[in-house]
C-alpha cells in the first residue's frame, strides 16, 4: 500500500522520466533506478536528442 503523497511523488518522477508509474516501480524493483532520478531523466533526454 502506498500513501496518497507517495502516489503523487511516483507520478511526478514518472512524468519527469516520460514513463508510467508502473514502469517506474518495475525499474526500481529490477535495480535499474539509481539513487539520483534526475540522472535517468538526463539519460532519457540525451537518448531522445540522439534519436532526432
Amino acid at each position: 500500500m502506498i500513501t496518497p503523497k507517495g502516489w503523487k511523488l511516483l507520478q511526478s518522477q514518472a512524468q519527469q522520466l516520460g514513463i508510467t508509474r508502473s514502469e517506474l516501480v518495475e525499474r526500481f524493483a529490477r535495480g535499474e533506478i539509481q539513487e539520483n532520478l534526475s540522472q535517468l531523466a538526463e539519460e532519457r533526454f540525451l537518448g531522445e536528442s540522439f534519436a532526432n
